[in-house]
């Protein structure tokens, strides 16, 4: 039991070799012993590079494939079948998801059905203005307009908006009551 120390003076306790750290090394972790980092890093790939060139590139591209799918939507009529996928848990358990519909909502917009729409999927139609400011701002500050930030909603409101998402799901898959089944995608 001699060597073991019964002081705790910093100057008695032996000191460390720089390769002797608490926590496993590893490669390139060389900043916290002011050594230069055991490897190179590799150079910006293509997407990197182009993302850094045309900043307004990914905005317009998803634009593009947004009105590209709109317009698709547009010609062919989801009511009436086609490669329109369908709602996996529509198919498993015959109950409407929160999206189910919007196909044909989004069908109804384009045709200027904004009953139509609403009947098929509300949140759907609700939440498209929002999107589409949202994605303008997106393409506006890409091209290096100046916005100002919004003010970015806390934890609790996230918190009732999944709420109500819930309970729109809930309450559109009650049947018997006529408000209910107006939610209902498939009326």
């Amino acid at each position: 039991m001699a060597d073991v120390a019964t002081t705790t003076d910093p100057a008695s306790t032996p000191a460390r070799a720089v390769d002797d750290h608490p926590y496993p090394r590893r490669d390139g972790d060389a900043s916290a012993h002011g050594e230069a980092p055991a490897w190179t890093p590799r150079p910006p790939g293509r997407l990197t590079r182009a993302h850094v060139a045309r900043p307004w590139l990914a905005p317009v591209l998803v634009g593009s494939a947004i009105c590209l799918a709109t317009g698709y939507t547009a010609w062919q009529d989801p009511n009436a079948g086609g490669v329109f996928p369908g709602c996996p848990l529509r198919e498993a358990t015959g109950w409407d998801c929160p999206g189910c519909g919007g196909l044909r909502a989004t069908h109804a917009l384009t045709r200027g059905d904004l009953a139509g729409a609403l009947d098929h999927n509300v949140v759907i139609v609700a939440l498209l203005p929002a999107l589409v400011v949202l994605w303008g701002i997106w393409l506006l500050r890409s091209l290096g307009v100046r916005i100002p930030r919004p003010p970015q909603p806390k934890a609790p409101v996230w918190w009732a908006l999944g709420a109500l998402l819930l309970a729109f799901t809930v309450i559109r898959n009650i049947s018997g009551v006529a408000l209910f089944e107006y939610l209902n995608s498939t009326t």
